[in-house]
């Protein structure tokens, strides 16, 4: 009766268990991924990373320059400014009057410089692909140091774990070393 009472709580156990955890997972997957992605995020691996992205003086650079290739890319297809010009021309030289020459005379100018058809839209696609290929070597300089910092972090890790065994291996070297003197002496 005893084996028959210890068993049916057994089962009740387990059917209560089970429940349980199928209720959880099916209630909690999005739960679940949120918690790694912040599990992840407060990682102290990716926390150094994104510390030396944000610090890294050569990022700080290609961001700033990104920027710029940005802001020039904006009027990149603007025509030139339009140019005033103004002409003192055959004046004499002891006098600045210009009616005491019959071929002095002052001159207004007013140019405006007319692009060739396509030119600019040509000007504004170069410069387009000046800044995507800009941001794509500052991301792939990001990756790049955000990797290299992680594989120090989990070199590190790996490091200070084989320390720790090596110093257990010792010490249990030195044990068994007592242990096999104790029995053979």
């Amino acid at each position: 009766m005893k084996n028959l009472n210890s068993s049916i709580i057994a089962a009740l156990v387990v059917l209560v268990w089970c429940a349980h955890a199928s209720a959880a997972v099916n209630s909690a997957p999005a739960d679940i991924a949120a918690a790694e992605q912040a599990a992840i995020a407060q990682h102290p691996a990716r926390q150094l990373a994104d510390e030396a992205g944000r610090a890294n003086p050569g990022l700080q650079a290609r961001r700033q320059r990104s920027a710029e290739l940005e802001q020039l890319a904006e009027v990149a297809d603007n025509w030139d400014d339009p140019r005033l010009s103004v002409d003192y021309m055959n004046a004499p030289v002891d006098s600045l009057a210009l009616d005491d020459s019959p071929m002095s005379g002052l001159q207004f100018k007013l140019s405006q410089r007319l692009p060739r058809p396509g030119w600019t839209g040509a000007v504004r696609e170069l410069a387009d692909a000046r800044v995507q290929a800009s941001r794509h070597e500052t991301a792939e300089a990001e990756l790049r140091l955000r990797r290299q910092v992680e594989t120090l972090y989990w070199q590190l890790v790996l490091t200070r774990g084989l320390r720790r065994i090596t110093g257990e291996h010792i010490a249990r070297s030195g044990e068994l070393l007592r242990a096999v003197r104790a029995r053979y002496e």
